[in-house]
């Protein structure tokens, strides 16, 4: 993996992981995605945006597929 996507990565990962922390120390709002086995978490979707963001503004013609949109 090319060094500076890899630290790019790790970056986006640790802080999206302090983002998850925060909703579990304050909650999180638990909702059904399409039927009542399959879960999201408000945390889900906010640690899924903040990656989303992250990635679009370094990598602006990269494509994602997300799991939660």
């Amino acid at each position: 993996m090319n060094k500076s996507f890899r630290a790019f990565a790790e970056e986006i990962a640790r802080e999206a992981g302090q983002l998850l922390l925060r909703y579990q120390r304050d909650g999180v709002e638990v909702e059904s995605k399409s039927n009542e086995i399959d879960l999201v978490t408000s945390a889900d979707r906010a640690s899924e945006a903040l990656l989303i963001e992250r990635i679009q503004s370094r990598f602006p013609s990269h494509q994602i597929l997300a799991e939660e949109d």
